[in-house]
């Protein structure tokens, strides 16, 4: 995704956490959670929701270590799959959802 412009702000202590840019001309700002060091779910899926509409073959996959990091990235469906199998590693597509839960 071409982000252009991209802003964010995390203030712990004021519970306020938000991420702007813009994407093909048109401004986005997603308002997130704020809960401990963690990172709003609801921002992946949007990202995912983005992705689906701009290029509908790819999609978000990632890989979770397990701790509090993880590896994400963008593939087909088949190509995940044979990520799967060459690595055996437990690659999983992030799926879209219409609206997340505010």
């Amino acid at each position: 995704l071409p982000l252009n412009e991209i802003r964010d702000r995390v203030d712990h202590e004021a519970g306020e956490a938000w991420l702007e840019f813009t994407l093909d001309g048109e401004q986005h700002r997603w308002e997130a959670k704020v809960e401990d060091d963690w990172i709003d779910p609801n921002i992946f899926l949007r990202f995912a929701k983005l992705l689906g509409q701009r290029e509908p073959e790819l999609r978000f996959m990632q890989l979770d270590s397990g701790d509090q990091s993880a590896l994400i990235g963008a593939a087909t469906p088949a190509q995940v799959e044979l990520l799967h199998e060459l690595t055996e590693l437990p690659f999983e597509l992030i799926d879209v959802v219409d609206e997340p839960a505010a």
